[in-house]
């Protein structure tokens, strides 16, 4: 009660929704209700362009779709402070917004189909990002809740920018049977450290397992083959 009336005052909203006894002061009922005591702000926009051409006897094309992220903002409550977390990991679990706030992704798709044939490389960027939690202080140093002094997070963040290709394709052996295959992570490329810096070793590998999962791969390159049969 204290952090949402410091002053005490009999009138704050937080107070007049506790009942009490005339008699002695002791709290009774509460009444709680839904407030709108948070919000999120978040807009951008998708780019998508496609090109295709004849070439070689076959069909030829590529797909580049750019996804730029123009505003990303949350406040958790009424009293708390707004944070930017627009070019960060975040937003933190908190906010039940999905993390990787990231300024931009792009996607990039070439292929190739001749025949009963078909390959495909697909090409995905990530941009640097800063730590959830720097992107926490850097909200409130901008907001004047903390002085420019402070010290940076502790986490790494995306330090550096991360390209992935993956290779596939397929061909057609019948009306009712193709195989597909592919390479995914074609270069084997690895992941990015995401985690705390540690002062043995500031970059583990791969990792110490502190990387985002869901944005970088952590398998390294595979290889799949599969048969796709109607009836």
């Amino acid at each position: 009660m204290r952090a949402s009336n410091p002053t005490f005052d009999p009138l704050n909203p937080s107070c007049r929704a506790i009942h009490r006894n005339p008699t002695n002061g002791t709290a009774t009922t509460t009444t709680v209700s839904y407030v709108n005591a948070a919000f999120a702000q978040v807009s951008g926009i998708d780019f998508t362009a496609d090109w295709r051409t004849d070439m070689a006897g076959g069909k030829f094309g590529v797909n580049f779709m750019v996804s730029q992220l123009l505003n990303e903002k949350t406040q958790d409550t009424a009293r708390a402070p707004i944070i930017d977390w627009k070019g960060s990991l975040g937003p933190s679990a908190t906010t039940s917004l999905n993390n990787g706030a990231y300024k931009y992704r792009t996607f990039t798709s070439v292929n190739y189909g001749r025949g009963d044939w078909n390959l495909a490389l697909r090409w995905r960027h990530l941009p640097t990002a800063l730590d959830a939690a720097q992107a926490v202080i850097n909200s409130n140093i901008k907001a004047g809740l903390a002085p420019a002094n402070t010290p940076p997070s502790t986490g790494l963040g995306a330090q550096s920018a991360y390209d992935v290709f993956d290779l596939s394709g397929s061909y057609s052996m019948g009306q009712r049977t193709s195989l597909r295959y592919g390479v995914d992570n074609l270069f084997d490329t690895a992941p990015v450290c995401t985690g705390g810096r540690s002062a043995a070793d500031a970059h583990p590998a791969p990792c110490g397992g502190q990387t985002e999962a869901g944005f970088y791969d952590i398998l390294g390159r595979s290889f799949y083959v599969g048969v796709n049969v109607s009836f």
